[in-house]
């Protein structure tokens, strides 16, 4: 079995001169032929007001891929997209609280990630 983590933080300015803050999330899991990853980001602005979630899901093998993509603002419902070998199967809206992402995150600033 092989694994991967990655946890990156940005902060920067928009055109407007808004401040944001951004952590991308990667986790990839191989075990014989199959591989497993999970990716998550979230941006959000200077004030932690208005965020932007995204995730996406992914399983392969050499015969079989299935992809989900979610995305969500300000904690809504997450918007979801289900894919199997690339094909849509299924599109669908999933409580926020469904998806939780258990992310190490002892330095980043302001307590960005939830982890509850």
């Amino acid at each position: 079995m092989k694994t991967f983590t990655s946890v990156t933080f940005s902060q920067g300015t928009d055109d407007d001169d808004s401040t944001f803050q951004k952590i991308d999330y990667q986790e990839t899991v191989t075990i014989n032929d199959n591989t497993f990853s999970t990716m998550y980001s979230l941006q959000q602005d200077g004030n932690g007001q208005k965020s932007v979630e995204s995730f996406n899901k992914i399983l392969k093998n050499d015969k079989y891929l299935f992809e989900q993509i979610g995305n969500s603002q300000n904690k809504d419902n997450w918007n979801i997209k289900e894919f199997e070998n690339n094909n849509l199967q299924r599109q669908y809206k999933d409580n926020y609280e469904q998806h939780k992402f258990d992310i190490p995150y002892e330095n980043l600033p302001n307590n960005m990630i939830r982890n509850d």
